[in-house]
């Protein structure tokens, strides 16, 4: 059972006079993210709130209670950071806001302004740190589970440099032994696993580096490899088998024959075929496309792991501080301060 949250309780009103400025900059389904500026120190931060409706644990939707409990427990450079946690009660329901770390853009937004993809020292250094909070992760039993550009945050510093925060821990779960049933269906569909597409409710880490293996190739090309502009559960399984081949029985725990999304088979396709365009602004090499390859397996058993893939003879030339290459437009926030935080993940115009 999830401990209840460290929180501060109070009225609303004293909350926000904490405050000496605040700006609403995105919305969605589990509240409002405000950029703020502290009072006392004028440093900016930005403000979750949570306007879910009260449950029978804490008073907190169990997102909410996971996402909290988890972040205060999980202390890395490449994890988003929570400050503290406020809890007040309004018309007699529990609420809460949550103060975070303040993050720039997320990698949507860098991919939003790059057609061809990133350049190489960019993609390894993006998919350095994504592995390293991963592996943090993972060492810990903590399956992410929601892995996608929208949930992976950075930060710029004066300097141009760049680091990576992942984020939006809502959907997360600490891993049991022997292996607990989980919900179905929970990793956004372009970025699924094919064990969970395929109804499977006993997956774990590995369901997270599927995600980084869909995550790193969109970085290289630009685009999703996986999908293409639908967003079906059957398109993508239809896509991942068109590109990838037809699992075997081998790969999967359960009768594939049986599975109605099967309809005919596919052959294995090389990998090499997505992400080695000349078109694309950095195309992977041999070396490259055998990381994503150890990433993209059927079988989960035998995906690469987040500390092996540290490993790998692909990161072997990387600048750990590599520049951001931001476009002078891209970085006029660092100035002017007047773009919004990429705090959480999945809200709307939150980064735009």
């Amino acid at each position: 059972m999830l401990a209840k949250p460290t929180c501060g309780a109070g009225d609303k009103k004293a909350f926000w006079n904490l405050f000496c400025e605040r700006e609403a900059v995105g919305s969605g389904v589990y509240g409002t993210v405000y950029r703020a500026r502290y009072r006392s120190d004028g440093r900016i931060v930005a403000v979750k709130s949570c306007k879910l409706p009260p449950e029978k644990e804490f008073g907190f939707n169990a997102d909410v209670v996971r996402e909290i409990t988890l972040l205060k427990s999980l202390h890395h450079p490449n994890i988003v950071r929570i400050e503290e946690v406020f809890q007040y009660i309004d018309n007699g329901q529990f609420k809460a806001f949550m103060v975070m770390e303040l993050c720039s853009r997320s990698l949507r937004d860098m991919l939003e302004t790059r057609q061809r993809g990133l350049d190489t020292e960019v993609t390894k250094v993006i998919l350095r740190q994504i592995l390293q909070g991963l592996e943090y992760c993972h060492a810990r039993r903590v399956a992410h589970r929601d892995l996608k550009p929208e949930n992976i945050l950075l930060v710029d510093d004066l300097m141009g440099n760049i680091s990576i925060k992942l984020a939006d821990f809502g959907l997360s779960r600490i891993a049991s032994c022997p292996t607990k049933a989980y919900s179905p269906n929970q990793v956004t569909a372009l970025y699924r696993a094919p064990e969970v597409f395929y109804g499977s409710s006993e997956y774990s880490m590995p369901v997270d580096i599927w995600s980084v293996g869909c995550i790193f190739a969109e970085m290289v090309r630009g685009k999703r490899l996986f999908g293409g502009g639908a967003t079906g559960d059957l398109a993508v399984i239809r896509d991942i088998q068109r590109k990838l081949g037809d699992p075997k029985q081998t790969d999967l725990t359960y009768d594939f024959d049986r599975d109605p999304v099967r309809i005919s088979p596919f052959p294995e396709q090389p990998l090499s075929a997505y992400v080695c365009r000349e078109e694309y602004a950095g195309p992977l090499d041999s070396i490259g496309v055998d990381l994503l390859s150890q990433m993209l397996l059927y079988d989960p058993r035998r995906r690469i792991r987040a500390c092996q893939a540290l490993e790998h003879q692909y990161f072997s030339a990387v600048n750990h501080q590599i520049h951001s290459h931001c476009t002078v437009d891209e970085r006029q926030y660092l100035d002017t301060q007047l773009r919004g935080p990429a705090v959480g993940g999945d809200f709307d115009g939150a980064y735009r």
